[in-house]
């Protein structure tokens, strides 16, 4: 559903197409289960906009993290300086163990595709 052009060309993504496109399968299964029982095809058309933002921002979350799709970097080095970073995973919204992106959250809740009525 979601293309490489459309991650590049409207949502500013900086990653090679290889990587997108490794991540975007993930990221997809990630928000669909965010609007589960709702498809992504029950959406309307401005919601399918926010929708494919929605993955684009969840692929980048991901390739921005430390490798495995969790989207948290525990520690980075540069030349001989390293800094690890304490575990700030609470109040981390999770979908079967991968973390959810806030912007991708942000998207969603806005556009009301994370409404439900019980």
């Amino acid at each position: 559903m979601i293309t490489y052009e459309f991650y590049r060309d409207r949502c500013g993504g900086t990653a090679d197409e290889a990587a997108f496109s490794s991540a975007a399968v993930t990221a997809e299964a990630v928000i669909r289960a965010l609007l589960y029982p709702a498809l992504p095809e029950d959406l309307t058309e401005s919601q399918t906009d926010v929708f494919l933002r929605a993955v684009c921002a969840q692929a980048d979350h991901s390739l921005a993290g430390d490798g495995t799709g969790t989207g948290r970097i525990r520690s980075e080095t540069l030349g001989d300086r390293s800094v690890t970073y304490a575990d700030e995973s609470a109040g981390e919204v999770r979908v079967n163990g991968i973390s959810v992106s806030p912007q991708a959250l942000l998207l969603l809740g806005n556009a009301g595709c994370l409404s439900r009525w019980v």
